[in-house]
């Protein structure tokens, strides 16, 4: 089966208009969940990065790509973190799931 690629523009438009109110150094948590129907499931990854990292979006299409084609049903997620970093808590004041991948 051939691979899923999500669609660089759309993540590009996602972003813009997700984290639009975010300081521009805030952190976003880019993350891949197991998508078993549970809240309580680790995350597979956990990626954090600036919004205004020059790679952001690269590595946000990346991990994108990497829930979409993963072995079991993923789900690809981003949020902002306020604070000084991930662990400030406060947390998630924005998110989406974004891409899903049922079955093969």
């Amino acid at each position: 089966m051939s691979s899923l690629n999500p669609n660089r523009q759309v993540l590009a438009q996602f972003a813009a208009l997700m984290f639009k109110r975010a300081r521009r150094d805030a952190f976003i948590s880019l993350r891949v969940l197991p998508d078993k129907g549970s809240k309580n499931a680790k995350a597979i990854d956990i990626q954090p990065i600036r919004i205004d990292d020059e790679d952001f979006l690269d590595i946000a299409v990346i991990r994108a790509e990497q829930a979409a084609n993963w072995s079991a049903p993923s789900a690809w997620l981003a949020g902002a973190a306020g604070g000084s970093g991930m662990g400030s808590g406060r947390q998630c004041v924005a998110g989406a799931k974004l891409i899903e991948r049922r079955e093969r």
